[in-house]
């Protein structure tokens, strides 16, 4: 699929959108699932729509008063088709969430840490693990690509056998000295560019 958009079989303006399982988290929860106005308009989310088939209705319009802090419940099945865009030329931060006090890693980038952060927690039963994510080292960068390069550049470095996506099991050590070598090399001129 991620071929077929960047050879534009799908037009040109898909070739605009993320395709980031955490990303599309991001916009599905605050755009779909329970719109949140503030966020939508920080983040630029919105819908393009590319074709309305006949019989097909879009989703409701956003309602401002929706609560922010009211449990969800899941979305209201209904059908609709559109595509999703956004600017990866805007400011945003490489970080390090841990899991509790344990040596588990979350490594990623995002424009705005509290709500990456509170997403990430969103389905953590912390009531009952006692544990939740918590945010223990940033990086501010002028892009999100630069942002995304530290990122991969951490997750090559610190790969293991234990990984599991964005999640690395390692010394708090290995990590800084990692991450220290990342800054590093941005700020030598290495391909991710300095803050």
């Amino acid at each position: 699929m991620i071929n077929l958009a960047l050879d534009g079989y799908f037009g040109e303006a898909i070739k605009d959108a993320v395709i980031d399982l955490d990303r599309w988290d991001h916009v599905y929860d605050n755009l779909i699932d329970v719109p949140i106005p503030h966020i939508i308009e920080k983040d630029s989310l919105r819908i393009l729509t590319i074709e309305v088939l006949a019989g097909v209705n879009l989703p409701p319009q956003i309602d401002s008063n929706v609560p922010e802090s009211d449990p969800t419940t899941g979305p209201v099945p209904h059908s609709w088709q559109a595509v999703v865009s956004r600017d990866a030329g805007q400011a945003s931060f490489t970080y390090v969430f841990q899991f509790g006090a344990r040596d588990l890693w979350k490594i990623g980038h995002a424009t705005d840490l509290v709500t990456r952060l509170s997403e990430v927690n969103k389905h953590i039963p912390h009531e009952v693990l006692g544990e939740r994510w918590c945010l223990v080292l940033q990086q501010p960068w002028p892009t999100e690509v630069n942002a995304y390069e530290m990122e991969q550049h951490l997750l090559r470095a610190l790969r293991t056998a234990t990984s599991v996506g964005e999640r690395v099991v390692c010394a708090r050590e290995t990590l800084e000295r990692v991450w220290n070598s990342a800054l590093a090399k941005g700020e030598s001129g290495g391909g991710m560019a300095a803050k």
